[in-house]
């Protein structure tokens, strides 16, 4: 709707405005220095304030407001005085006017600061608590199944929200409070950091059927969608044997739980036996007679979550098949919130545009010939800069060196969430999003229309969707992935299960690291590492 300009270093950036005044532009610490000066105000260290900003200093939440945020561990000296100023010219308005005034704003800080968190103790005892009776409540617009007993066609949604209630396993621990759902495709629905309240992935609010097929019952569909429609709930869940979200997103898995002393776990089954016969033309694999088993598991003493996928087949035949795990992100936020400012944190470096988003090509620089499709991956890492929905595959996971991970990082409180893996057996990384426009303008309530503010990351056994893996007669595929929230950290540069590093190296040489470590009060040694040749440079323990 709008667009704003801040001019910091001899170069602009545009601060862009949805048509309900999102923005979620974002600053560094150098780009704030850059336009903006801070007279007299220190932190309660006597640091000066432009000293102690963050890495990813500020954020835009509109077109008119910048928040500028403070390094961890620095707070503003309570009852303390001091100015700020902007530099002639370094900020133009959205009527295109440029700042003229270089005058100090007197600021008065308040007395007493309460910080996210404040209500956690760390000191508290390490527990394990589980409730397997517990329920949630899906509100989704009303439907009735069409006579093939699969589909949802357009005519049979109705103008109605109904609440649909779904039982859930509950465990929580010291640091994490986890929700699965076995009941409805094997979900993880949420995961909540105790320490700051806030949840890694996105819910929907409201789920709208959406995706339908426009052929005559009875016939193959023409969905983008292997059951001829879809409806969005959000977590973490497997999409198996097929593209998309597979057969088996919405219908009950069996389960089983294994409860110890400091562990728990719970393994959720199913055999592809499906071959629905009026899927869209383009799903090929059939009835593969995989067998499927994905364990979530717990620890009491860890602020992580571990799901162990394991494909078996059976037969005497290799089979062609897909397995994805999709996942929808939205860290630092309440579980039915995502924020404008977010960005994918990653190894890759370079990205496939799918043939369907050429608008792509607008923001990124080519990676390859012309008309290939690849892309350098630089620009789109920002979910503000998505003007529109779009797909694309992350390149050359399987190959690089310590890139088994990837996440998103919330820039307006520095939480994020890093999905760990095995590359090698999950060479696929597919980027959705909605669009930062259709995101964030669109009412949840909107029948039919399913965008919604997060961004949704896969992790496949193939590279691209319709393009399989094999599983070979009698072989078992199996591989673990760690979900780990991270505070604090601006970008990541590596991550593993023990934790996620943000490493910056300056032009002179010098080295800055932070880390978020998820072994938690135990001695941990960091190393940096010359990722080119495996040269161990430094180490520090701590």
């Amino acid at each position: 709707r709008r667009s704003a300009k801040v001019r910091s270093g001899g170069e602009d950036l545009a601060v862009k405005e949805t048509v309900t005044g999102i923005s979620g532009a974002t600053l560094t610490d150098d780009e704030v220095r850059g336009f903006l000066r801070f007279p007299g105000l220190t932190t309660e260290g006597g640091v000066p304030f432009a000293q102690a900003l963050r890495s990813d200093a500020a954020y835009f939440p509109d077109a008119t407001t910048l928040v500028v945020r403070l390094d961890s561990g620095h707070r503003l000296k309570p009852g303390g005085h001091g100015s700020v100023a902007v530099d002639k010219g370094a900020l133009i308005d959205v009527t295109g006017a440029a700042s003229t005034s270089t005058g100090d704003t007197r600021v008065a800080i308040p007395g007493r600061f309460k910080k996210p968190g404040d209500d956690f103790d760390p000191k508290a005892p390490d527990y394990l608590k589980v409730d397997t009776h517990a329920t949630t409540v899906f509100q989704r617009y009303d439907y009735t199944v069409s006579e093939d007993g699969v589909s949802v066609r357009r005519e049979g949604v109705f103008d109605k929200v109904v609440g649909q209630t779904i039982k859930t396993v509950v465990v929580e621990n010291k640091y994490v409070k986890a929700t699965f759902a076995p009941g409805y495709g094997a979900r993880l629905l949420s995961m909540i950091y105790k320490p700051t309240g806030h949840d890694l992935f996105y819910l929907n609010p409201v789920g709208t059927p959406y995706g339908h097929s426009s052929t005559p019952p009875g016939t193959p569909g023409n969905s983008p969608f292997y059951q001829n429609w879809l409806m969005v709930w959000g977590g973490v869940f497997p999409t198996l044997t097929e593209a998309e979200h597979g057969k088996y997103w919405n219908v009950p898995w069996d389960f089983s739980i294994d409860r110890r002393k400091n562990t728990f776990a719970i393994t959720m089954t199913n055999t592809d036996t499906v071959d629905y016969p009026y899927k869209p033309t383009r799903y090929v694999y059939g009835a593969t007679g995989i067998k499927t088993a994905v364990t979530y598991a717990l620890d009491a003493k860890r602020p992580t979550l571990d799901m162990t996928v394991s494909l078996h087949n059976p037969g005497d035949q290799d089979r062609k098949f897909e397995y994805w795990t999709c996942t929808t992100l939205a860290p630092g936020e309440d579980t039915y919130d995502g924020s404008p400012t977010m960005s994918i944190v990653s190894p890759v470096k370079k990205i496939y545009r799918d043939p369907g988003y050429r608008w792509m090509e607008d923001k990124e620089e080519p990676a390859g010939q012309p008309g290939d499709g690849m892309l350098k991956f630089d620009t789109l890492k920002k979910m503000s800069e998505w003007d529109r929905s779009g797909i694309a595959y992350g390149q050359d996971l399987a190959t690089m060196p310590q890139g088994d991970w990837w996440g998103v990082v919330n820039h307006e409180n520095s939480e994020g969430v890093v999905r760990v893996g095995d590359n090698k057996k999950t060479p696929g990384l597919k980027l959705w999003e909605w669009g930062q426009n259709a995101s964030f303008d669109t009412n949840p309530y909107s029948k039919g229309n399913s965008a919604r503010p997060y961004i949704e990351l896969w992790a496949g056994a193939s590279d691209k969707f319709f393009s399989p893996a094999t599983l070979k007669a009698g072989q078992t595929l199996s591989w673990t992935e760690t979900y780990l929230p991270t505070m604090d950290l601006g970008d990541i540069t590596n991550a593993t299960a023990h934790g996620a590093a943000d490493v910056k190296v300056d032009a002179s040489g010098n080295v800055r690291g932070r880390v978020f470590p998820t072994d938690i009060g135990q001695r941990l040694r960091a190393t940096l590492v010359d990722v080119s040749t495996g040269r161990t440079i430094d180490t520090e323990n701590f």
